[in-house]
């Protein structure tokens, strides 16, 4: 395929867009002063005046338990390095048909927005297509990005001559083929770490990590019941595995062993509190999913159905859903559409995650949802994050560190998650397929 413009092969410029995140522990600060300064996430009567104050004010206050969490995955970010390299598969992918140049545009952090629209206006380009990298639309992710795009970029002619580039906007794929596929792809990885759990031993333990649990992205209130969990989590601590408590680095090690010898591999003693009391089941909860598989080899692999398949999102206030963003329901249909086309008939759950600040977010919790599956027995957990396609501080430190640990002292065996997607070929086919449609008039 090509595309053409008045004869010509056309340049074409993809922009992809993501969050952004701290390159080392004194930008963190800053990183969270930027976050916070968004009138798309900060916004209330007058906050033109009140939000470079008061986003200074909750970067300063987060600043220290956010450090925490970055130096437990590395002391950076790794979302920048990860997103390049998507740009780069992209752009290798796209070569094959299209004349095109793919460039990465951080919303809180380096390259800026700004510094990627100078950039693209020192281009001859033809054609711009914008594509932020979250799967489900909401105003504080690819809106914000998108209002951000709008604040810099003036259209200019090309400096050969001609018409402004035209510019076409990509502003969800949570239920694109190639997308849904490249996730039952991922989901059927994480399955397959289960392979022998019911040849587990039941003898040994995997105490949780020093860590202060979600600190970082801790609820401004907890219930009684959260109290009580985590006066008995606190117990534990003194006795965390040196290999958890090491963050990322431990986390790899612990990766490479063989799933025998694994330390995240053995069950927990520890269980949960008598009178501790089940949260609120996830909405979205399913015992069996539609029957529809997707047609391939790894897609046609038996796991254990007693594997519970826990779908965790980026939280968000409650107050954006009832003005009129899709974000929860997108992202509920996300879960449909991958759950179908998987094929699997494992018991599934949805929650949401990173909650920041008071006022009611999107329920259940992660926390949440972890503690009603102890409460039912569940024994052994794989978490996707469904809103996610990179791994990051989310991924890498609140679910793949504190929150592995809050299961384990929970009393759940086994803890996975789903790898993220990354720069996947299945997941770059599917952003190359989203790009070139979008084109073509066929996305």
């Amino acid at each position: 395929m090509s595309v053409r413009c008045d004869g010509h092969v056309d340049s074409v410029g993809v922009v992809l867009f993501q969050l952004g995140g701290p390159d080392s522990l004194e930008s963190v600060e800053p990183f969270l002063e930027n976050l916070f300064s968004d009138p798309d996430i900060i916004d209330f009567p007058f906050a033109r005046l009140a939000r470079p104050a008061l986003a200074r004010l909750i970067a300063s206050r987060r600043a220290k338990h956010a450090r925490q969490h970055y130096a437990s995955i590395g002391g950076r970010s790794p979302l920048r390095e990860l997103t390049e390299l998507q740009a780069t598969a992209l752009e290798r992918e796209l070569r094959k048909s299209i004349e095109a140049r793919v460039f990465v545009a951080m919303r809180y952090w380096h390259p800026s927005t700004e510094e990627v629209v100078h950039e693209i206006h020192a281009q001859p380009l033809r054609s711009l297509v914008l594509l932020p990298l979250y799967p489900q639309y909401s105003k504080t992710t690819t809106g914000s990005s998108l209002n951000d795009w709008n604040r810099w970029y003036q259209p200019e002619a090309p400096r050969d001559g001609g018409d402004c580039p035209a510019v076409r906007v990509v502003r969800q794929f949570y239920d694109h083929p190639a997308y849904v596929n490249a996730v039952v792809e991922r989901i059927n990885q994480g399955l397959e770490r289960f392979g022998s759990v019911n040849r587990r031993s039941a003898a040994a333990t995997a105490p949780g990590p020093a860590l202060e649990p979600f600190a970082c992205h801790s609820d401004s209130e907890r219930s009684e019941e959260e109290e009580s969990l985590y006066s008995a989590q606190g117990k534990l601590r003194e006795a965390a595995s040196p290999a958890i408590r090491g963050g990322a680095g431990a986390v790899a090690a612990i990766d490479a062993c063989p799933a025998g010898d694994r330390p995240d591999r053995q069950p927990a003693t520890p269980r949960l509190p008598n009178d501790v009391d089940s949260p609120t089941a996830a909405t979205l909860d399913g015992a069996e999913s539609p029957a529809t598989p997707q047609d391939t080899a790894s897609s046609r692999l038996q796991p254990s159905t007693d594997v519970r398949l826990v779908f965790s999102a980026h939280g968000v206030p409650q107050s954006v859903i009832e003005a009129g963003d899709p974000y929860q329901e997108q992202v509920e249909a996300t879960v449909r559409l991958v759950m179908g086309r998987g094929g699997w008939r494992n018991p599934y759950a949805l929650c949401y995650q990173s909650r920041v600040g008071p006022g009611r977010w999107l329920e259940p919790s992660l926390r949440q949802t972890l503690v009603r599956l102890a409460r039912e027995g569940a024994a052994n957990v794989l978490v996707i994050p469904i809103a996610f396609v990179s791994d990051h501080v989310e991924t890498l430190s609140e679910i793949g560190i504190e929150a592995r640990a809050l299961a384990y002292n929970l009393g759940i065996r086994r803890f996975e998650v789903m790898p993220a997607l990354n720069d996947s070929p299945k997941f770059i086919q599917a952003l190359a397929e989203l790009v070139l449609g979008t084109l073509d008039g066929s996305a």
